[in-house]
């Protein structure tokens, strides 16, 4: 089986950051686990980082400063380096707070730590980098329903291999061979929180960068791509409505908890079961499709308007 060691950093996640460890230490073990503090406050998010700190897990207390998250992919590429050096594993898996891995089988996007591992274990010999081509983004007040961002790559790495790690651990590179190796592998991306919490984080985020309560500051930060976070200002425009249709005219998948039931797919409110025996005779050429007949459709499959069956209202 696979050995798999995670690296995260975050700051005052409180709830999701208990659902993290929760997932991970699920998948991975607990001791497999490390998590970068940025300098939390929060009193609750302080006592999950002890109480997993007590269990197993690997808590990393000196990168307080907006310049260690700045720098984030540097710290992260020594840590690893250092696993290299001193532990005996598989793959380094650099994470974010809000995204928790899942697998694209033919049949559904499971959690279930058997799909993921028989798909990590297939991945052993790969020397290159590894990539996660579509994350799933949750859609707003819609819970069990995620929607595919397709240009939203993410990466990881074998052991032994690291020569280079972006800040957003979208393009890790390998030392070993140069390019990378597409994976079933995905991240449910717990992106979309309550509108209330979402732009309360944002603030934390931008606090210390920019003046928040600065309408004409945030708007000339937002327009400038050089800068940490400028991607987050638009969220503190939002409006309830806009922030509920955001994935409207999208195609949405269900991932039931328990990854027991029939999938479901949705556009404009009009489900259909999803069907890969269905979807292959629909669809001869998705054969040849390395990484499945569910993966293929979300990714490209459903911008081509191929078929598949069974639509109900």
């Amino acid at each position: 089986m696979a050995s798999v060691l995670v690296l995260m950093m975050q700051k005052d996640e409180g709830p999701l950051l208990f659902k993290w460890f929760n997932h991970y230490s699920r998948l991975f073990n607990i001791k497999n686990l490390t998590v970068m503090d940025n300098g939390s406050t929060d009193k609750y998010t302080l006592k999950v980082l002890k109480h997993f700190e007590s269990l197993g897990a690997k808590i990393r207390w000196e990168y307080t400063s907006y310049h260690d998250f700045d720098k984030k992919g540097g710290h992260f590429q020594n840590i690893i380096k250092s696993w290299d050096a001193e532990r005996d594993y598989d793959f380094a898996l650099p994470v974010d707070c809000d995204e928790f891995l899942g697998v694209f089988t033919d049949h559904r996007v499971s959690v279930d730590t058997a799909d993921i591992m028989m798909e990590l274990d297939s991945l052993k010999h790969v020397q290159c980098a590894l990539r996660i081509d579509t994350s799933l983004f949750n859609v707003p007040g819609d819970p069990g329903w995620f929607s595919p961002i397709r240009h939203f790559h993410k990466g990881f790495l074998p052991a032994n291999s690291i020569l280079r790690l972006d800040n957003g651990q979208h393009a890790p590179v390998s030392r070993l061979k140069d390019g990378h190796v597409s994976t079933r592998l995905t991240y449910l991306h717990w992106h979309n929180r309550s509108l209330p919490d979402l732009k309360a984080a944002t603030v934390r985020k931008l606090e210390g960068r920019v003046d928040v309560n600065n309408p004409v500051a945030l708007e000339e930060y937002g327009r400038n791509p050089s800068l940490p976070g400028n991607h987050l200002v638009v969220n503190l425009s939002l409006t309830a409505k806009m922030y509920k249709l955001i994935y409207n005219k999208e195609l949405c998948i269900s991932v039931p908890d328990l990854a027991i039931d029939a999938t479901e797919l949705r556009e404009n409110k009009i489900k259909s079961t999803w069907s890969a025996t269905d979807y292959l005779a629909n669809n001869p050429d998705v054969q040849k499709y390395a990484l499945g007949p569910l993966h293929h459709y979300v990714r490209t499959g459903w911008k081509e308007k191929r078929a598949i069956s069974k639509q109900v209202a």
